[in-house]
């Protein structure tokens, strides 16, 4: 279970070198570099968790090409709720209150970003699905 999170954690650090390519997603992630690149760590490691058993069970491209279209996007959502966590924290611990409307639109900004740069995505996905997929299968716990 150790190597599988560890594998997860280094995959986090690797979405946020491959977010930085689109000028979106690389705006986003420069505004707070350490908070976000925690978020992107703790992220890759609740999905990988969570989807274990999926990513484990593919075994054709088409399979492989499925999980690492969708289990990306779960990731941004996982992502933007660790990140509004972080952000509604901070403001109740300034003592300010919380906007829903700047959290509703950080949930709508950040997943269009996120579809916007498929073309990253979508391949850093399928290089994590088979690098998961292989750590899951040699390290069961």
């Amino acid at each position: 279970m150790l190597k599988y999170c560890a594998a997860a954690a280094a995959l986090g650090i690797g979405w946020f070198v491959v977010l930085l390519i689109p000028a979106v997603t690389r705006e986003w992630l420069l505004a707070d570099v350490f908070q976000n690149l925690g978020c992107l760590v703790v992220a890759s490691i609740i999905v990988a968790l969570a989807a274990r058993k999926s990513i484990s069970s593919a075994d054709t491209f088409g399979e492989h090409l499925l999980r690492a279209t969708v289990i990306p996007y779960l990731g941004g959502l996982v992502y933007i709720s660790l990140s509004v966590g972080l952000i509604w924290l901070q403001t109740v611990l300034y003592g300010g209150l919380a906007n829903l409307h700047d959290t509703l639109s950080l949930y709508v900004m950040g997943l269009s970003a996120a579809a916007v740069s498929f073309f990253v995505v979508i391949p850093y996905g399928l290089l994590c699905q088979y690098a998961m997929s292989s750590v899951s299968n040699t390290d069961r716990a």
